[in-house]
């Protein structure tokens, strides 16, 4: 029986680097329109900080368990920088 998902066909490395630029894109679009004076900008660099912290949180579980990246060494580098965007002062990423 064949299984039927989003990923057929596609390079999980080209889609592992995707969501992890996309995040970090976000995440940093985010924080540039927050310090814009208008506050229209404002809102949307609050929606999009937000979204990033989100999807970089749910990473940092994959990560943990080397999913994400075939070497090991990515996925930690990636991980300790989603979880200093997260916080690290509180629950380090070696924990």
């Amino acid at each position: 029986m064949k299984t039927n998902t989003l990923t057929t066909g596609f390079n999980p490395a080209l889609l592992s680097s995707l969501v992890v630029t996309y995040v970090g894109a976000i995440y940093l679009l985010g924080i540039a329109l927050l310090l814009n004076n208008d506050w229209r900008f404002n809102i949307a660099g609050v929606i999009l900080t937000v979204h990033g912290l989100v999807l970089s949180a749910y990473l940092i579980h994959e990560l943990l368990h080397d999913n994400i990246f075939k070497q090991r060494n990515l996925n930690r580098l990636f991980g300790k920088l989603f979880t200093h965007m997260n916080g690290a002062c509180y629950a380090p990423y070696d924990d």
